[in-house]
């Protein structure tokens, strides 16, 4: 496989993991779900994909490692989701 290919493939994956996060946004806002742990969660990993998409656009220089590394976010996207749809979604208490 050629570098271009490995690169767009990468930046491919990358832009599948932001757009995860971007529905996982959406949804909690929807459900009324916002503040707290989940919000610290959301941008911890928001942060991460932005410096990984920075860093991309700068070019990379090890596509293999650089590769582990979005790998490695997108596994913490998905235990995030994963955590975020076991909890209930906050409702208003009826009195």
């Amino acid at each position: 496989m050629d570098t271009s290919s490995s690169h767009d493939q990468i930046a491919k994956k990358l832009q599948d993991v932001g757009a995860m996060l971007e529905m996982q946004a959406r949804k909690l806002h929807d459900d009324g779900n916002e503040g707290g742990a989940l919000s610290r969660d959301q941008q911890e990993l928001h942060d991460a994909y932005r410096a990984l998409k920075t860093r991309l656009e700068d070019g990379v220089r090890d596509l293999a490692a650089f590769d582990r590394e979005v790998d490695r976010l997108e596994e913490r996207v998905t235990a995030w989701m994963g955590q975020v749809e076991t909890r209930p979604a906050s409702r208003p208490s009826r009195s």
